[in-house]
């Protein structure tokens, strides 16, 4: 009886580290939440910080490709001048050298009415929020940086902490990172979900912190999501709406939390909170972790997209409000302005760097 409460302690323990960190836990019979704690306000340097990475990244969207590509720190030494990603193409095989895996992940992810509450998010933007073997358009996709499929020579299950990979004769070992999103193309809709990079799962299977040379080359974030909106995809420029569900990034939590702060207001159920990109609330959230991803996203590939830009963001919680409140965000996408050729915005500012944790 002693060993079952201790491992039960130890279960529950580990199910509120897990719901901490990636908002509901997938795959579990019983989904936990996070709850969004708006007294819990960003500081002034996170603030100043989000605010001044969200400034110049409007900026790169609203400029052309040959504007923003040498004020990238990536790609500022380029012939010719481009913020084009090194990245292109539906990655497969690129993914799969760096040891990227498709793993398996339930329709539930992708049914917005009934397993994630947002129906009414769902009918004010007008598209469909039902996975397609349901009927309807939206497909979940779990990318793991760990092969589930591996065996040693006796044909037993190879654990990540033990899995390896070779690229150009380099070998690397993987991280655990895992990214489950979805991707609706008929109506322009990427959803990211639970997040975690490999940075980060590195540093909990490893036990340490990795350097960047330790870590696969392809794993930002806004290429991975590139990668899967190409595929089965007739029409890429087809993008409206970055939506970020249950949000686990603290940082992100507390830039929320001071920007609703800031205009005297409160998280609540959709319409929720609206932020155009001309406050300094709106650029805060959108220099933040999960905001930055999809500036990124429209950066580097104009080519594809034409010159697009994010003007304005929603806070808000599910349609049960209060009871479950993990925040998500909705990014909306549009056409660009043009800029007046002689305004000089674009050269103002520094090269920022668009590297991947």
């Amino acid at each position: 009886m002693k060993l079952l409460k201790v491992f039960l302690a130890a279960f529950f323990a580990f199910m509120v580290v897990g719901a901490r960190h990636h908002g509901r836990i997938p795959g579990l019979g019983t989904t936990l939440y996070r709850q969004f704690d708006d007294e819990d306000l960003a500081s002034d340097e996170l603030w100043e910080k989000a605010s001044c990475k969200g400034g110049k990244l409007v900026g790169l969207m609203v400029g052309s490709d040959a504007e923003a590509g040498p004020k990238i720190e990536q790609t500022k030494d380029r012939r010719e001048p481009s913020a084009r990603s090194e990245w292109q193409g539906d990655l497969k095989e690129e993914l799969k050298t760096w040891g990227w895996h498709d793993h398996e992940v339930s329709d539930d992810e992708a049914d917005l009415v009934d397993s994630w509450r947002v129906e009414s998010v769902v009918k004010a933007l007008g598209i469909n929020g039902k996975p397609v073997s349901r009927g309807g358009r939206v497909t979940a996709y779990n990318a793991g940086h760990w092969d589930p499929n591996m065996k040693d020579k006796q044909g037993r299950p190879v654990p990540a902490k033990d899995q390896t990979y070779k690229v150009n004769g380099k070998q690397y070992r993987v991280t655990h990172a895992h990214h489950y999103f979805c991707v609706n193309p008929q109506d322009g809709v990427i959803i990211g979900q639970y997040l975690e990079s490999p940075a980060t799962a590195a540093r909990s299977l490893w036990y340490r912190k990795a350097v960047p040379e330790e870590l696969p080359a392809l794993r930002a974030l806004s290429d991975i999501f590139w990668a899967y909106w190409l595929r089965d995809n007739p029409n890429i420029a087809n993008i409206h709406y970055f939506w970020m569900m249950d949000i686990a990034n603290t940082e992100t939590e507390e830039i929320i939390a001071r920007a609703l702060h800031n205009v005297k207001n409160s998280v609540s159920s959709w319409p929720g909170v609206t932020f155009n990109m001309d406050t300094e609330e709106g650029v805060a959230i959108l220099g933040s972790a999960n905001g930055a991803v999809f500036a990124w996203f429209l950066i580097q590939h104009k080519e594809q997209l034409g010159n697009k830009w994010i003007p304005k963001v929603t806070t808000f919680v599910d349609d049960r409000g209060l009871m479950n409140r993990g925040a998500h965000l909705i990014f909306y996408v549009e056409a660009a302005p043009e800029l007046k050729k002689d305004s000089g915005e674009i050269d103002k500012e520094p090269a920022v760097d668009s590297g991947a944790e």
